[in-house]
């Protein structure tokens, strides 16, 4: 999901973001694991979700960003 800089400083389309992977993280969906990683590192910042979505997204892929969103996750 590509996100333009006018939905980055929207604050509802955030909330409706959040709503959507907190949904795919209830039904267990870590398709999108990277992203949502991402979302909750850097934009949300929710430690607790990055470091779920960024363990669930190492178990799925392992490149070099894969490997720096678990680091980045846990500090």
């Amino acid at each position: 999901m590509a996100l333009t800089a006018l939905e980055l400083e929207d604050p509802h389309r955030l909330a409706q973001i959040d709503r959507q992977f907190k949904s795919w993280i209830a039904d267990d969906d870590f398709r999108h694991a990277r992203e949502m990683a991402m979302f909750y590192i850097f934009l949300v910042r929710n430690e607790q979700l990055a470091h779920e979505t960024a363990q669930a997204n190492w178990s799925i892929q392992k490149e070099p960003i894969d490997r720096y969103l678990l680091q980045v996750s846990t500090l």
